[in-house]
């Protein structure tokens, strides 16, 4: 398959309010595209868990617009907690975060605390939007993960917050 024919997949599962149905994806390329619908078709709000956007899938083009159009729309926030802010503070992205301040939250857990879902697998990484779709990193290295955009996330959120106790706050200013 194509990366053309994915994006046209991705597209397909998560506009009108998403579909669910569960698929799954590997490489920076692919977790880039799910992102990025995710960013396009979310309302309200995104939480990302992420290792520190260290531009593999968050320097394209197509990703970037995305999010900046997310957040110029109304009402929308997002809350990122990732783990290695320090090593990854100069990259592009956080100049999107930066131009849309009141709208984002950044939270560091400076490599301290990683979840995993089965002990003696990789750490995971997750985003989720809307309260419904979800990309579940389970192999960061690879960037595999599982992808549904109509589910029930009420787990990741539980964990999500859970995390962000634990994350030191991060001014953008």
């Amino acid at each position: 398959m194509t990366t053309k024919e994915y994006a046209a997949i991705i597209e397909s599962l998560a506009k009108d309010g998403g579909k669910d149905y569960e698929t799954y994806n590997s490489g920076p390329e692919h977790a880039s595209i799910v992102l990025t619908a995710m960013f396009k078709y979310s309302n309200s709000e995104i939480k990302m868990h992420t290792g520190g956007f260290d531009g593999s899938v968050s320097n394209k083009l197509e990703y970037l617009n995305a999010l900046d159009d997310y957040l110029s729309k109304e009402n929308t926030k997002l809350y990122i907690i990732v783990d290695d802010y320090e090593n990854n503070k100069e990259k592009f992205i956080y100049s999107i975060f930066k131009k849309h301040p009141s709208k984002v939250e950044l939270y560091d857990l400076g490599n301290k605390y990683s979840v995993k879902i089965i002990e003696n697998s990789d750490r995971i990484h997750f985003s989720i939007g809307d309260s419904r779709s979800i990309r579940l990193e389970y192999d960061t290295k690879n960037y595999s993960a599982y992808v549904n955009f109509k589910t029930n996330v009420s787990y990741y959120e539980e964990l999500f917050d859970e995390l962000k106790r634990k994350a030191l706050k991060v001014e953008l200013s």
